[in-house]
């Protein structure tokens, strides 16, 4: 009986609250007052989270109700300027006014009744100073460190050539050893890595380094390099583009001779075009062998879907005859190179696909899948050393970037669309 008169008694005030309603105009301001509010309060102090769920829900809401107020102001002074030239006897001023002014109230009045979705297909994400997106890593997760030294390199260079295409002491190239201190380089490199690792000497700071990266990333025991263990140094070499025979084939960057060295055959020739400097991995040889005691035999240095520039090799070379300087004559473009006769070590293709796009072809149609060469699968290490310079669509190249050298394609032209420009 108890249950009956219960449900009699919620039927009642049914009805009754059923009769209540509130005017969809009053509604409209209440919950634009306070979408309003609510997104100020939260976002003005922490812009990032515009991008909340919440503050997107806020979002339609609030921008109906400022439109709302933006037209019904525009409205009352139109009204009232038409008042003042009804009163001066201009009638023609005064009626297109007043007809702008009904025009505009209909908008703003049927404006509320369209549906204002919460969600829109582009999102803005307002990243922070200081708050960084993703998890830290490193022995002291997310520290990053940087030198500079305005001695280092020559900044009077102008890049200017003889245009014989072979770089040597008549030319002004950015990469040459008259416009680079390599003791300034060695001492930034060493600084660097020290203030990365928070050890005193280089040979620590390697240790620290490899035992992390063994222990956390590969998670095995708290050891350093092994002997027989593999490092693959990744350069930036995006340039050497074309082909000796074909000039047809000189789509981007500079052309090469079958002696990998570089023809100014267009202005894409040029040889400020940026690539990784040799100096800075001359000094990262430096350390790895003299310093931590790594094998040359054990280090292959290079891009592989590119081929290092003689300048670059002779430099290095010179040094550390015993590394593997890798050479790429799998490519079309690259047919005819003798990679044996210049000293290089030639890349192989992965066996199977190794990269697999999480965009699945979505925006970059042609990414689906790709291959390696095995220096890059098989390597126990790799140190990545990209240049650091203006990029199209990318803004600026960073390491990441640099991976787009990591696959056994022509070009990436495949990955491109990827970037926003």
């Amino acid at each position: 009986m108890k249950y009956v008169q219960m449900m009699s008694e919620i039927g009642r005030h049914k009805k009754y609250y059923k009769k209540i309603r509130i005017p969809f105009r009053l509604a409209f301001i209440m919950m634009g007052l306070a979408s309003t509010a609510w997104f100020l309060i939260r976002v003005i102090p922490k812009p990032s989270r515009a991008a909340y769920p919440c503050m997107r829900a806020a979002a339609p809401f609030m921008s109906g109700f400022v439109l709302y107020l933006l037209g019904a102001s525009a409205s009352i002074v139109s009204f009232k300027y038409a008042r003042d030239k009804i009163r001066n006897a201009k009638y023609l001023p005064a009626g297109v006014l007043f007809l702008s002014g009904i025009i505009a109230g209909t908008l703003v009045v049927i404006r509320p009744d369209k549906t204002a979705s919460a969600w829109s297909v582009t999102a803005t994400v307002v990243h922070t100073s200081n708050e960084p997106v993703g998890e830290g890593k490193g022995i002291y997760p997310g520290r990053v460190v940087w030198a500079w030294d305005p001695f280092a390199t020559n900044e009077y260079c102008n890049g200017n050539t003889n245009g014989d295409g072979i770089y040597d002491e008549n030319d002004n190239a950015y990469f040459l050893p008259a416009n680079n201190d390599q003791g300034r380089i060695d001492i930034m490199l060493s600084d660097g890595l020290k203030q990365l690792s928070g050890q005193s000497t280089d040979s620590l700071a390697w240790d620290a380094i490899f035992r992390h990266f063994n222990r956390v990333e590969k998670k095995k025991s708290d050891l350093g390099y092994t002997d027989g263990e593999i490092i693959h140094i990744k350069i930036n070499a995006g340039s050497t583009w074309g082909s000796p025979s074909d000039v047809s084939k000189n789509q981007f960057w500079g052309m090469y001779s079958l002696d990998l060295e570089k023809i100014e055959a267009s202005w894409a020739g040029r040889p400020d075009i940026t690539e990784t400097n040799p100096h800075v991995v001359l000094a990262l040889l430096r350390q790895l062998v003299n310093f931590y005691g790594i094998p040359q035999d054990k280090i292959y240095l290079g891009d592989p879907m590119k081929n290092i520039y003689k300048h670059c090799y002779e430099l290095w070379y010179n040094e550390f005859p015993g590394i593997n300087y890798l050479g790429n004559d799998q490519i079309s473009d690259y047919a005819g190179l003798d990679l044996q006769r210049l000293g290089r070590t030639p890349v192989e293709l992965s066996s199977e696909d190794v990269i697999f796009y999480s965009d699945k072809g979505a925006v970059m149609t042609g990414a689906i899948r790709d291959k390696v060469y095995t220096v890059t699968q098989d390597a126990d290490y790799m140190i990545n050393v990209p240049a650091l310079k203006a990029h199209a669509l990318a803004g600026i190249t960073l390491s990441a970037k640099n991976h787009f050298g990591t696959h056994t394609r022509n070009t990436a032209e495949h990955l491109h669309g990827g970037l926003v420009p």
